[in-house]
């Protein structure tokens, strides 16, 4: 684990011998290491250390040469490594080597023994290197070959050494092989070491030099006087001196033991007794330095298990009874049990025991004595407490029959955090070495401890980051829901100002509310990626795959980005394997896979370069796969930022950023729907060349895809094909009884009243009545009683919910067939579908979507569009009714207000195209709701009509005098004035009247149809000529795929300024659309007709239609159809269709020409 490592290249910090640690794994990957130098996961399999410790199953200790510290000269290094074990399965998992400080290891056991003022110990391996000794320099060489051969001999002895590498000759040296070592590194062919000690021969021999002087000094002066006595003295010498030099043979041969019996009272037997001393001190200190060697050898296999032990588990609880149960074991101890101190209440508490009774544990948990570790926690010492020593310190376990007891520390980072205490049966004694290994085993553990007490942490940490994250995910999605309903509202009724339902905008205004409409899209775009990212987080991002056609995917995805690139002057190409077609995967993922991947394109593509969309087959594994690849000469991506495109609310850098805006969501969101789609994304990219993205999805067989069997019918064919007796068609009819003639009633279910304004507003121009229902149980009811044609239905609503609401109306023989579309925030189609909705969209609501979806089920119904809406107030039902229903005769929209105060509202929210307002009204007169409308800044524009039921008087007409467009009086002929006055605004408010084409600014087809029959009425009354000219621009289908609409929008506003200028201010010029346009020309004949359509073929023909600085586009032409009245056509309808004959010839005959119906003109 993590925390072992960190725990292992950290014990150099507190073992001051230890130069280094390195640990690798099984395979010989190095994965951690005390040394920052060295580079983590390089292989260190070859090295002989790690061969060593591998070997067999379990793998062996192992003990290197020495060798100079890279980093310092004058040190000697040497390695030890242990292979690391699994505790339950006991498998090799890899090894620990540590490097160790060869004189701060051995020092403190070699350097005390000294015997005389020149003996010292040392020790050598079986190379003859000094390993270490207080006089020669570690790394130095025995230089004598004779005394090597003896001292690496498997055997201890004594020998005279001629050469004893410190300069003295004839030196007495001892040795003896260091077997608690060699036992560990002979299996592996490592040099063993060999324990030397030496004195200088001039303080060995010194007495006998001494006696020899002596000796040598009488014995001259005595030698011709004394020879009888000198024989007899020679006699006393000769003997010592001959068990002297057995005595010093035996030492040789390592006969420690052996001692010299010499009694002469004189200074050979002074001599004799000096060298038993010596034999005594060697014999010593030889015991000495084996002893201290395997007692340390023995301390660090304990630490060594121990530590592993502690090592074996991050939770606490089980790092302490496991630890606990080791510690006794390697100590020799009976029962014992640790605590740990609890820094808030400053008291220790029992975590774990082993061995007591639960008599003993009640007592220790009583706390009525001051226990030894207690005296620990003060001390920072080890506390021993014995049977047969009185002290203030006691414990239950002395009580209890135990001898011995004995408390040490637990520390971490120099800090005390708990207690062992460890209690014996049997008396014990504590050297200071057995006092050392305790406290070392406090470190091992209080190391584990506070490691256990940090994963503790981090795992707390970690679970509060996934709530917090889980809190984070909840929030977005509920705060994105929430955002969903205002967003309806702002980008609803944006687009009906843009669409000038409500009235003209100024340049000013159509900016400001294109601007709202764009920011209101995304943040709706922003929205819908953080629901997805909350949804996919959450595994509910569902896959609905089905088999499709992958062109006209793409032809849809073209038709998106075409327009994008040609803004920004871009080139894109796309290009798809032929035969490559039906595919079966989830269509809506694909789309946003590609529409994301091209945005991005787009985005970070400079102008003038070229984007890339290339589709084949492809092979992910053994599975057939579409590739599909997104190429671009943009910015490029550094290679730092390769890694990290697919995160969340990454960008490349912050300037890209602020040049590049953005969310980061695209990318991220695209790998994660290739993901669930089972696919691969990669990308390649180099900076400032460009980008590619390939993407692969799988797909299955073809004969595993069931071809749809695709039909088309006419509406008349559809109407006889549909079943009169069926259930649904059955509802329809039975539903239209309900209903104002051709006008299909919706009922619109939402308890939002903006967003239901909003939805009654989009129906009402589609030619719908609508009514609300503000709850589910009213819309029930109103269901029942109504049957509408359709029902739109919000989920979240009061008193029953939505989907309650659904299953009722599905369970209800009145309902069961209506079909009711779902409008809502709440993002769940699947269950929405499964219980009955016909279709389904998600706020904000999607105009065109719903619009259409309606019109699928509108078989037996002609909606109507309404072009006008009428604001009547009025307080009379009577006059009310009347109005309204001649308004709808005449296929206006009608909103209806009972009273001055209702009117303003209603004038201030919806802003119809004309008032109709009744002069007598309660509570404040017409007047004064006239004064008050003229006041408001959204109604002071909006043309007003008076009723009145009596003369005005002159005050009130001067009150009235431009505030009112006309006053009609209330009389059998109010019908026929009302329409009068309405067909006078239509002339003079086109705008208004919904009579302005919004694209070119031209009057639209149905200002077309009124002036068309005015001119006609006036060419006959006056027989006067009277000519029309209709204009198709050729093959304008292909350049909009081509090209994309808004270079195809920009076309169509070059020809309307084009037309303009080079035709009479006082023939209206019309959009009939499409690409149509209508020329009305008065007094103009027949052949003045075919010259002015030629000359504007020619014109068009010539004209550059290029975007400067953006895109090039290819020569634009148009073809055109004449007509004159009276030459070729007698009515209105005769000279459209001539005209629009005489245009499908030329176009027919390859564009770019004029005819009039009968024949070509080129």
């Amino acid at each position: 684990s993590s925390a072992f490592l960190d725990r292992a290249i950290r014990l150099p910090e507190s073992q001051s011998y230890l130069q280094s640690v390195v640990i690798t794994n099984n395979v010989g990957l190095r994965i951690a290491s005390s040394s920052e130098a060295a580079e983590t996961h390089s292989f260190v399999g070859e090295e002989t250390w790690w061969k060593e410790s591998s070997r067999g199953e379990k793998g062996a200790v192992y003990i290197g040469g020495i060798y100079q510290d890279a980093q310092n000269a004058s040190d000697f290094l040497f390695d030890i490594a242990l292979p690391v074990l699994h505790k339950g399965t006991g498998r090799f998992l890899g090894i620990l080597k540590a490097s160790l400080h060869l004189k701060a290891f051995l020092q403190p056991f070699i350097y005390p023994i000294r015997f005389g003022s020149t003996g010292h110990a040392m020790l050598i391996d079986s190379a003859g290197v000094v390993l270490i000794c207080p006089i020669l320099p570690t790394g130095s060489h025995v230089a004598d070959p004779a005394l090597l051969e003896r001292i690496t001999a498997d055997q201890s002895g004594w020998v005279t050494a001629h050469n004893d590498g410190h300069g003295g000759t004839n030196s007495l040296v001892g040795f003896a092989p260091v077997s608690a070592v060699n036992q560990l590194v002979s299996s592996q062919g490592g040099k063993q070491w060999h324990s030397f000690i030496r004195q200088e021969p001039k303080e060995t021999y010194e007495p006998v030099q001494s006696l020899i002087r002596t000796v040598f000094t009488y014995g001259s002066l005595l030698v011709g006087l004394t020879g009888a006595i000198g024989f007899v003295v020679a006699g006393k010498l000769v003997r010592p001196l001959l068990l002297l030099h057995e005595g010093a043979e035996h030492i040789r041969k390592g006969d420690l033991g052996y001692r010299l019996q010499v009694k002469t009272d004189d200074e050979i037997e002074a001599l004799a007794d000096k060298f038993n001393e010596m034999a005594e001190k060697l014999s010593e200190s030889y015991a000495t330095l084996e002893h201290k060697v395997l007692a340390r050898t023995r301390e660090l296999q304990a630490i060594n298990q121990i530590a592993a032990t502690a090592n074996q588990s991050l939770e606490l609880q089980g790092l302490l009874d496991t630890t606990l149960e080791k510690v006794i074991e390697v100590t020799g101890f009976e029962s014992g049990y640790v605590e740990i101190l609890d820094l808030k209440e400053s008291r220790l508490l029992m975590k774990s025991h082993f061995g007591l009774s639960p008599d003993l544990l009640d007592q220790l948990h009583s706390g009525g004595n001051r226990l030894a570790s207690m005296e620990v926690i003060d001390t920072r010492a080890p506390v021993i407490l014995e049977e047969t020593r009185a002290s203030d310190v006691t414990s239950p376990l002395m009580s209890a029959g135990y001898q011995t007891l004995i408390a040490f520390p637990i520390q971490s980072k120099n800090k005390i955090i708990g207690a062992f205490t460890l209690g014996s049966r049997t008396a014990r004694t504590f050297t200071a070495q057995d006092l050392q290994l305790l406290s070392s085993i406090g470190n091992q553990v209080g190391t584990a401890v506070e490691n256990a007490h940090l994963y503790q942490k981090e795992q707390e940490t970690v679970e509060k980051l996934m709530e917090m994250d889980r809190v984070k995910s909840e929030f977005l999605s509920n705060i994105s829901h929430e955002l969903r309903t205002p967003l309806t509202s702002i980008i609803g009724f944006s687009e009906i100002l843009l669409d000038r339902l409500a009235g003209d905008l100024t340049p000013d205004q159509e900016s400001y509310v294109r601007n709202m409409n764009t920011s209101g899209q995304h943040l709706l775009e922003i929205i819908n990626n953080i629901l997805d990212l909350s949804k996919i987080k959450a595994g509910r991002m569902e896959v609905h795959p089905h088999p499709f056609s992958l062109r006209a995917l793409l032809e849809t995805i073209q038709q998106t980005i075409i327009p994008m690139t040609y803004k920004k002057g871009l080139h894109f190409d796309l290009s798809i394997d032929d035969g490559l077609d039906m595919i079966y995967t989830d269509e809506g993922k694909m789309k946003q896979i590609l529409l994301n991947l091209l945005g991005n394109a787009v985005k970070f593509t400079p102008a003038k370069g070229a984007i890339q969309l290339q589709v084949r087959s492809g092979r992910l594994g053994r599975a057939k796969a579409i590739e599909m690849s997104v190429r671009d000469t943009g910015i490029g991506i550094p290679p730092h930022a390769l890694s990290k495109i697919f995160d969340e609310f990454q960008q490349i850098d912050g300037s890209y950023t602020r040049d590049y805006p953005g969310t980061g969501l695209g990318l991220a969101i695209t790998k994660r729907f290739v993901d669930i789609l089972g696919g691969e994304i990669s990308v390649e990219s180099q900076s400032g060349v460009g980008s590619t993205f390939k993407v692969l999805v799988p797909t299955p067989e073809e004969r595993d895809i069931r071809q749809p069997t695709l039909q088309t019918f006419s509406t008349a064919e559809m109407r006889s094909k549909t079943d009169v007796t069926s259930p649904l068609a059955t509802a329809f009819e039975n539903r239209s009884e309900h209903r104002d003639e051709d006008r299909p009633r919706i009922l619109v279910v939402e308890d939002d009243p903006a967003v239901a304004k909003l939805l009654a507003l989009y129906l009402t121009q589609e030619g719908y009545a609508v009514e609300h229902a503000y709850d589910g149980q009213d819309a029930i009811e109103k269901a029942q009683e109504m049957r509408p044609f359709a029902i739109t239905l919000d989920i979240m609503l009061p008193r029953i919910d939505g989907w309650e609401v659904l299953k009722k109306l599905k369970t209800l023989p009145a309902t069961k067939d209506i079909p009711v579309i779902i409008v809502s925030i709440v993002e769940n189609p699947t269950l929405g579908f499964s219980l009955g909705a016909v279709d389904y969209f998600t706020k904000p609501i999607n105009r065109k979507g719903l619009i259409d979806s309606l019109k699928k089920y509108s078989i037996t119904q002609s909606v109507v569009r309404k072009p006008i809406n009428f604001l009547v107030i009025e307080q009379d039902t009577v006059v009310m009714e009347q109005i309204g229903s001649i308004l709808d005769e005449e296929r206006f929209g009608v909103i209806k207000a009972n009273g001055g105060e209702e009117g303003i509202a209603l004038a201030v929210e919806i802003q119809p195209d004309l008032i109709l307002l009744d002069l007598m009204l309660q509570n404040i007169s017409g007047i004064e709701t006239i004064h008050r409308l003229k006041q408001h800044p959204t109604a002071r524009n909006i043309p007003i009509i008076l009723f009145a039921s009596r003369e005005l008087t002159t005050e009130e007409k001067q009150i009235l005098d431009g505030q009112v467009r006309e006053i009609i009086y209330k009389n059998p002929s109010l019908k026929e004035t009302l329409i009068q006055e309405v067909r006078k605004f239509e002339k003079l408010y086109p705008d208004k009247a919904k009579m302005i084409d919004g694209l070119t600014g031209l009057y639209n087809e149905r200002y077309l149809n009124h002036r068309l029959a005015d001119e006609v009425n006036r060419a006959f009354r006056y027989k006067r000529p009277f000519s029309i000219l209709i204009s198709n621009v050729d093959r304008f289908r292909v350049f909009n795929r081509r090209y994309g609409t808004e270079a195809g929008n920009h076309v169509l506003r070059e020809l309307a300024v084009l037309y303009r200028r080079n035709t009479r201010a006082s023939n209206p010029l019309c959009r009939a659309g499409g690409s149509t346009f209508v020329l009305l020309m008065p007094e103009t004949t027949r052949d003045s007709a075919k010259m002015a359509a030629e000359k504007i073929r020619r014109l068009v023909e010539s004209y550059d239609f290029s975007i400067p600085g953006k895109q090039t586009l290819e020569m634009v032409t148009v073809s055109i159809g004449t007509s004159t009245f009276f030459d070729d056509a007698d009515s209105a309808e005769k000279m459209i269709i001539q005209a629009g004959n005489a245009l499908k010839n030329a176009q027919e005959q390859g564009g770019n020409r004029t005819m009039s119906h009968d024949r070509v003109r080129t």
